[in-house]
């Protein structure tokens, strides 16, 4: 399921749904006419459906009587159409739309629509805050960071588990042995509000110890036979 209730243009959006989901098509076949036919299973009356985008001020639409074709042509978007057709874009919901083309007619495309998407907001959301709010304590892009120190790599990443939010450290030590330790995101808000201290790793191969300081950004590590 692809959940739209983040989208900025989401009522405009559901408006145009609520009339007929194949005029979603139609703004991304207009937005990217090179990638997006204009399937006439889904697109039946062309004209008909730009008059309705017109009402909701998403082309520059020109009725019959006042262009010098006959048939539309030439169809563009208003200021507001494009930023729409924008967002449409950035959220791939332009390439979804296409995937779901193959063996459909307009009635069953409509269908297919409401199956794939909604405009509720993603119940894994509130994962995705708390997500970044722990990228406030580590800085991690993309969901994960990497980096090195004398040789031993730590990598820090973010994993659902059963609906709470684990922090993975995962150390590649010199000798090639791999040190994971799983924290608790409770636990790491906890270290942050108290005694900030460090979180102690340990090779069960060369016995290097390490410890990972969340406030500094960094890491840093002891030998065993060097204590």
């Amino acid at each position: 399921m692809i959940y739209l209730g983040n989208l900025i243009y989401l009522d405009t959006i559901k408006n145009i749904t609520d009339k007929d989901p194949s005029l979603i098509y139609l703004i991304c076949h207009i937005g990217d006419s090179s990638k997006i036919t204009l399937d006439s299973r889904i697109i039946s009356n062309i004209e008909d459906e730009c008059r309705v985008l017109s009402n909701f001020a998403i082309i520059n639409y020109e009725p019959p009587s006042e262009r010098p074709t006959h048939e539309v042509s030439n169809i563009t978007f208003t200021r507001f159409g494009k930023h729409l057709f924008d967002e449409l874009q950035s959220y791939e919901i332009c390439r979804e739309l296409v995937e779901l083309l193959d063996f459909q007619n307009k009635e069953s495309f409509s269908r297919s629509f409401y199956q794939n998407f909604s405009f509720e907001i993603d119940p894994s959301d509130d994962i995705t805050k708390e997500i970044c709010d722990v990228k406030k304590i580590f800085p991690i892009a993309d969901n994960h960071h990497e980096y090195d120190n004398d040789g031993n790599h730590l990598a820090i990443e973010y994993e659902k588990i059963n609906d709470e939010i684990i922090v993975k450290l995962i150390i590649q030590c010199t000798c090639s042995n791999v040190v994971i330790e799983n924290i608790t995101l409770e636990s790491l808000k906890q270290n942050l509000k108290s005694f900030w201290y460090d979180y102690h790793m340990k090779c069960d191969f060369c016995e290097k110890e390490f410890y990972v300081r969340p406030d500094l950004y960094s890491f840093k590590y002891i030998e065993q036979n060097s204590l």
